[in-house]
């Protein structure tokens, strides 16, 4: 499908065709990937969070979301009901959850259950999270692939790159790589070179090996509970494609094989809650998909200092938004809604999953303290009634998610109802 003549620029359009036919489930995600758990003791946060991700979704498909991928599997106690006040029918958590839940569950994580509000939660299967995306045993890391870290754009002379990278004249990725993994003992200069042939035939490899392991497991919970097992394998997609080159190729074979056998049907979540017709009631218990299960990634000494600019502006943006409920003057209205904006970025769990794992901590230090500033700078305007015109344009410009955004969501909802 052509993304310029077939969908109009828009990738949404494709997506939801799909949907439509039938081939894919599509769901939502909160708003700007915000790590909830961490915000459960400011309930308006989370209520945000959640509302502009079912809004958003709503204004680009055109349809209610039944789903939705909660940030890092981030789950609390609670959460599901400020799910089912927006029309979530199910979410995805981490095994953790039902492992530690207050009754485990009797199908383990082969099995959705009903959490006391009545949305449905599905599990991880950590069995099939190992296979494909574990650093030392998954797939990815075959030497026949294609080697990420090894780019021309850092292999080339300066002279000759220059022109083909960012303009400050930093070294960047151009995306044309020419080695392989090889082994990851293997320091970067010495990599060898890639080969196409023998990096799709491992990949047919590794999905045929695959298919086969989710037919054994599939054999093994049939005759543990006398009935189907119900197997989740959520991704991130950036891995097919992105990190591992060859994984779009890994998924197709894996499908083209896996339709030829009785013992595997894929369904959407959906189409699983209409296969059953009673569930086990369970509260999950609070957990992520990061390390150890918990929350330790998104809160730990290297990225606790955030919590405190968080917390702080959220307390800033909920008094501001009730006290200008009425507020009926446009520039002042602008204002509010792009302080949303700032807080709603600034709360972004990839700052602290990049400051945890040092992969590129300048930058997202810089990206906390930047929509912090902006922030506190617009406050400042907004209180001593001296408004920037230009500056707010600007920011509307350079942090133009959500224009529809309004700032009186994180007003309390008494406030809210009352107005």
């Amino acid at each position: 499908m052509n993304y310029l003549d077939s969908l109009n620029g828009n990738l949404a359009n494709g997506f939801k065709k799909h949907a439509e036919f039938g081939n894919v489930q599509l769901i939502t995600c909160n708003a700007t990937h915000g790590f909830l758990p961490l915000m459960r003791h400011q309930p308006f946060a989370v209520d945000t969070q959640i509302k502009v991700g079912v809004e958003t979704f709503k204004r680009h498909f055109g349809f209610e979301p039944k789903g939705i991928w909660l940030a890092e599997c981030g789950y609390h106690s609670g959460l599901d009901e400020t799910l089912k006040k927006y029309g979530v029918e199910f979410f995805f958590v981490d095994s953790h959850a039902f492992w530690y839940a207050d009754e485990r569950p009797y199908f383990d994580v082969y099995r959705p259950v009903m959490t006391p509000s009545g949305v449905f939660a599905f599990a991880r299967d950590p069995e099939s999270s190992e296979q494909v995306w574990s650093a030392t045993l998954g797939y990815p890391g075959d030497g026949r692939y294609r080697e990420f870290y090894r780019d021309l754009g850092f292999d080339r002379d300066y002279d000759y790159i220059k022109p083909y990278i960012d303009k400050s004249g930093v070294r960047v990725n151009v995306g044309i790589k020419y080695h392989k993994v090889t082994s990851r003992e293997t320091p970067l200069e010495k990599k060898e070179l890639y080969n196409r042939d023998e990096a799709l035939s491992a990949a047919k490899e590794h999905a045929l090996d695959f298919l086969n392991k989710k037919i054994s497991q599939i054999n093994s919970l049939t005759d543990v509970f006398n009935q189907p097992p119900v197997i989740v394998a959520p991704f991130d997609t950036e891995l097919f494609g992105h990190w591992w080159f060859e994984g779009p190729e890994f998924l197709e074979n894996f499908f083209v094989e896996a339709s030829r056998y009785r013992q595997i049907k894929f369904a959407t979540p959906s189409e699983v809650l209409e296969k059953f017709d009673s569930f086990q009631i369970v509260t999950p218990a609070d957990s992520s998909w990061g390390n150890g299960g918990y929350f330790d990634t998104w809160l730990n000494g290297k990225n606790d200092w955030i919590q405190l600019h968080l917390v702080e502006i959220r307390d800033r943006m909920k008094r501001l938004a009730e006290t200008y409920f009425e507020e009926k003057d446009p520039l002042k209205t602008r204002v509010l809604n792009q302080m949303l904006r700032e807080l709603l970025l600034a709360e972004s769990s990839d700052w602290p999953f990049i400051m945890t794992t040092g992969t590129n901590v300048e930058y997202a230090v810089n990206r906390i303290k930047t929509h912090v500033k902006r922030f506190l700078d617009l406050e400042t305007q907004l209180v001593k009634d001296n408004i920037d015109g230009e500056f707010l344009a600007r920011l509307e410009q350079e942090d133009d998610v959500f224009p529809w955004i309004e700032f009186r969501y994180y007003a309390a909802f008494q406030t809210r109802k009352e107005g």
